[in-house]
């Protein structure tokens, strides 16, 4: 299931059913950029490099989001979506609730987010 906000172009050659299907684990992709201007998510990693926390509008890694959200499967989506909705208030962004900060249930789900890099980033909003 994939989410793409459509507001930054980039080029990837990402295949997301060749992760999935090695990594039964695997519960998400972020594809993502470095910046570290404001007006973006971000995935923040551990230090052996995996995706432990995800925010929206905070600058908590240079790892931010290209916009393009991809969930294993349907399931998993609406069980980030339940984990936003019961964890409202550390999931929320001006009241609001964002796409990126799902994958933090997926992670409560026990599930990994994997980074998948982009490339020629152009930010149509910034045009």
């Amino acid at each position: 299931m994939i989410i793409d906000l459509a507001d930054i172009l980039y080029t990837s050659d990402l295949k997301p059913s060749a992760v999935f299907s090695r990594d039964s684990e695997c519960g998400a992709i972020a594809l993502t950029f470095q910046s570290s201007w404001p007006g973006y998510s971000y995935l923040r990693l551990d230090d052996d490099g995996r995706v432990v926390e995800a925010a929206e509008k905070r600058v908590i890694s240079t790892n931010a989001s290209a916009g393009t959200y991809i969930f294993a499967n349907p399931s998993i989506y609406l069980t980030a979506v339940a984990h936003a909705l019961r964890n409202f208030d550390g999931q929320q962004h001006n009241g609001l609730l964002y796409v990126c900060p799902l994958f933090n249930g997926v992670l409560a789900s026990g599930y990994h987010v994997q980074l998948a890099p982009v490339n020629d980033v152009v930010d149509i909003k910034l045009r």
